[in-house]
């Protein structure tokens, strides 16, 4: 594969992996410190930290920094990029339901202590709907940012990025 095609493969992932990265961490963060049994099911933390923070924190912050400073080809088209999360979010919600339904077990046990299906289905949705939030604030922070750095280049306030998605 050449370098350009990586770049292309990458600016076309990085505006679901970004949002996507971000819903997952605030989402097991916050699940593990409201009650560690919603991740763990015998409570015991048996993850170290720094594994825990690994796994679960760095993976946005690299994607962030991927996308902010090192994606100056990156292009986002809002509806575009709106439907690949809602696609991704759609993904794993039916993944998720058929695995459990193959082998009996959900993949969070915060899933398998809700005995109504419907209130399950809710909190997935709930998720997507977070993931999707974070893709509109992320991607219009990076609409806005890339059109004030081609404005300051112009040295004109009044021109903006000419890039057919962005706008």
């Amino acid at each position: 594969m050449q370098r350009i095609d990586l770049i292309q493969y990458k600016n076309a992932i990085l505006p679901v992996v970004v949002p996507a990265e971000c819903a997952i961490a605030c989402l097991y963060w916050y699940l593990t410190l409201k009650d560690v049994y919603n991740i763990y099911p015998d409570g015991v933390r048996y993850l170290p930290l720094w594994l825990d923070l690994q796994m679960h924190g760095v993976p946005f912050i690299s994607a962030m920094i991927e996308m902010f400073f090192h994606s100056e080809s990156l292009r986002i088209c809002r509806v575009t990029e709106f439907v690949k999360v809602l696609s991704f979010g759609i993904f794993y919600i039916a993944w998720s339901s058929i695995c459990a339904h193959m082998n009996g077990e959900w993949p969070y046990p915060v899933f398998q202590k809700i005995a109504c299906p419907w209130e399950r289905l809710r909190m997935m949705v709930t998720s997507t709907l977070i993931g999707l939030a974070m893709h509109v604030v992320i991607s219009e922070y990076y609409i806005w940012l890339k059109s004030t750095k081609v404005a300051k280049k112009s040295k004109d306030p009044s021109v903006t990025s000419s890039e057919p998605c962005q706008s």
